[in-house]
């Protein structure tokens, strides 16, 4: 074989071979992508999951908080107007029928709710909403995270290359987690009936 042939076989071989290993790489990296991809809409799914934790989860607390604070009102009020007509009694009889009334009252009371549960109520209610903004806080952050891992991936040159030579889908650059104008106000918890 004369040497310009040999030549043009080598070099034909070694665009062939890097060709070959540009292609392998290409799939290396598109396999990737792909996982990033998904990882993103997984994070993206974890928020969801937040979301309607929350939106389950808050309403059943403010409506048990509200239930527990109007039966202690109610037990509170009867014995309030109890011990108040105490006051007011015409005679014996009546001011012993009240004293009963109270009596029995305040052992409903501490038989069926030996302390008064509202504060106790009021502060559980205010650590589950704590704990499901920062579960919601933590999914977001990890969303963010997945999108930069992402985005960063598949943005690189090499890699973009790689993946427009061996894939045909187009990898999204998705935007990172932003908070809504509606989200610059603090929500209000509404306790009345």
């Amino acid at each position: 074989m004369n040497k310009a042939l040999r030549a043009v076989l080598i070099l034909v071989g070694v665009i062939i071979g890097t060709f070959i290993l540009f292609y392998l790489y290409g799939t290396s990296v598109y396999s990737e992508a792909v996982v990033k991809q998904e990882g993103v809409k997984k994070e993206w799914g974890n928020v969801q999951v937040m979301y309607q934790r929350r939106a389950d989860l808050v309403p059943q607390l403010i409506a048990t908080v509200k239930g527990a604070r109007d039966n202690e009102r109610a037990i509170l009020e009867n014995v309030t107007r109890a011990r108040s007509g105490m006051a007011s009694a015409q005679s014996p009889a009546e001011l012993q029928e009240l004293g009963a009334t109270v009596n029995k009252a305040i052992s409903i009371v501490f038989e069926n709710y030996p302390e008064i549960k509202s504060n106790e109520n009021f502060a559980q209610l205010q650590a589950e909403l704590s704990g499901s903004e920062n579960r919601v806080s933590k999914a977001r952050s990890d969303y963010n995270d997945a999108v930069e891992k992402s985005n960063g991936y598949i943005r690189g040159f090499w890699k973009k290359k790689a993946l427009a030579l061996v894939g045909d889908e187009e990898f999204k650059v998705y935007d990172a987690f932003e908070a809504s104008a509606e989200a610059q106000t603090a929500p209000k918890v509404d306790f009345s009936n």
